[in-house]
């Protein structure tokens, strides 16, 4: 997929199309849920005050995507999505976080983000290091490459970065339950090591049935837990875009499948 100069420069050229599709990408920013600083709700929740998704967007996804409330939170298109707005959300609203971590009596604690040494994490990371700056936070960057930066993840030794989790099958419970789910603490999906019995048991049971009303229920319950305790804070879903020659017609560009490739009419 290409974005921001490339894209346009590739949209110049006379024999070549471009396909986007909104994907189940979600760029999110997690907090490790047992580290210090964010084992504290309030410090989670000033991390959601002081994010300006929409200027996460611009600044390091080049525009091309759609600002979320809640992971995934893409209407219909996703299975047993509960498309709704929960009872509790964030505003960008620095003031409320400068508070929280005054409350916490965290100014001027070091926390260190932690990402891959590519892009869109490390844009994200400086852009993230001036979002935490902004509410008192004494923000630095480490950035490393991917088998170093996902060990530490995994083990528990990142306190806070931006990260993607992707799914292609648009399912919600397949695309959101990981970020929540215990047994996927070290493994992949919750990567702030977020547990709490009772989500445990919505994913289960989300997961466990195949009827996509009752599916809803559950998800629209693990999301008002989600927003309450803030495993982590979901910014923006994707746009993929993907070029090729206008000879061509891509049915889908969420699926680089050459079987859903076929000559234009």
């Amino acid at each position: 997929p290409l974005s921001g100069v490339a894209l346009d420069t590739v949209k110049t050229a006379d024999n070549v199309a471009i396909t986007e599709a909104l994907t189940c990408r979600n760029e999110s920013v997690y907090m490790n849920y047992e580290s210090e600083v964010f084992s504290d709700v309030r410090m989670r929740r000033a991390v959601a005050y002081a994010i300006n998704k929409e200027e996460a967007l611009e600044v390091c996804g080049s525009g091309q995507g759609k600002v979320v409330i809640y992971p995934c939170d893409l209407g219909e298109q996703v299975t047993g999505n509960p498309d709704f707005v929960p009872s509790h959300t964030y505003e960008y609203n620095v003031e409320k976080a400068k508070a929280l971590v005054e409350e916490c009596g965290n100014v001027g604690k070091t926390v260190t983000i932690k990402s891959y040494n590519t892009e869109p994490f490390q844009t994200l990371s400086v852009w993230l290091q001036g979002s935490l700056s902004a509410i008192g936070l004494d923000a630095k960057v480490d950035t490393m490459e991917r088998s170093a930066f996902l060990d530490q993840l995994l083990n528990g030794e990142v306190e806070i970065c931006p990260f993607s989790w992707a799914n292609a099958s648009f399912d919600f419970g397949a695309a959101v339950g990981p970020y929540m789910d215990s047994k996927c603490i070290g493994i992949a999906g919750n990567y702030g090591r977020y547990s709490n019995p009772r989500a445990d048991e919505l994913v289960a049971l989300g997961n466990g049935t195949n009827d996509v009303e009752a599916r809803k229920g559950y998800y629209r319950e693990l999301m008002e837990i989600y927003m309450e305790d803030v495993p982590s804070v979901a910014m923006y879903a994707v746009i993929s875009a993907i070029a090729h020659s206008n000879q061509l017609v891509m049915e889908d560009a969420n699926i680089y499948e050459m079987a859903r490739v076929h000559w234009a009419e």
